[in-house]
């Protein structure tokens, strides 16, 4: 299990209402399923470490994320 630690990144708070995701990706829920999967693969070096999130998970993940709007 990883320990969250730290501030790397913005508030998700309104994540759901943004145009971009990291910066240059698209805001949909397709693209921030990918982003939560395989965010190294998207911008290798970020701040987000890859955590292997299964599908379903990353799709339970954006339901949620999308409900903060």
């Amino acid at each position: 299990m990883h320990d969250a630690r730290g501030d790397i990144g913005p508030p998700l708070d309104d994540v759901g209402r943004r145009v971009y995701l990291a910066g240059s990706l698209p805001n949909t829920p397709e693209q921030m399923a990918q982003w939560i999967r395989f965010p190294q693969a998207y911008r290798p070096g970020s701040g987000m470490p890859d955590l292997h999130v299964s599908a379903d998970d990353a799709k339970d993940m954006v339901a949620h994320l999308y409900r903060l709007r």
